[in-house]
């Protein structure tokens, strides 16, 4: 913990943004709001041997946030935030700049672009995929299709994307298991 924070509290690992905390009653990431199963209970000789910069809060420079800002609002964008973050408090960082969240977007650009569309897609379902940025079209097309699947459709529909937010939004995470 940083100098200055309580030591009070059950030491824990959030999975989603990778904060080393400390929670009385552990119901929610002070960094992120992940809850559950996101949250990893840790003994203190393991929660001693992680890296202090694990505990930190990040900075994020002016160039970094103009980035963020353009990814929708909402599930996506707090996706983004946890999955930056994750990756500077691996590296030690105290802060995100540009670079970070270029790269991470870089990463998940270069995995979508090769992922397309296996079922057929009604006109409004695929209006709205479209905003979609490029950078992770490919990877939500899929995931979306999956819940298509799961609900027994034959195509993609507005209610089934509208699922599939529902259904991130509701476990904070974005993939699901294939």
């Amino acid at each position: 913990m940083e100098s200055g924070e309580t030591q009070r509290g059950v030491p824990y690992l959030c999975g989603l943004c990778g904060y080393l905390g400390r929670s009385p009653e552990l119901s929610a990431c002070a960094a992120c709001a992940a809850t559950g199963d996101h949250l990893a209970l840790l003994d203190e000789a393991r929660a001693a041997a992680l890296s202090p910069s694990l505990a930190r809060f990040l900075e994020w420079d002016a160039d970094a946030l103009a980035i963020l800002d353009r990814v929708p609002e909402g599930f996506v964008r707090d996706l983004v935030r946890r999955r930056v973050e994750k990756r500077a408090r691996e590296q030690g960082r105290t802060a995100v700049d540009r670079a970070d969240i270029e790269t991470k977007l870089g990463q998940w650009s270069t995995a979508s672009v090769s992922l397309t569309p296996s079922l057929a897609w009604e006109p409004d379902a695929w209006t709205r995929i479209s905003r979609v940025p490029d950078s992770v079209r490919g990877m939500v097309i899929v995931e979306v299709e999956r819940e298509a699947r799961r609900r027994g459709d034959t195509s993609v529909t507005a209610a089934a994307i509208d699922a599939a937010v529902q259904r991130w939004s509701a476990a904070r995470v974005f993939h699901s298991a294939g």
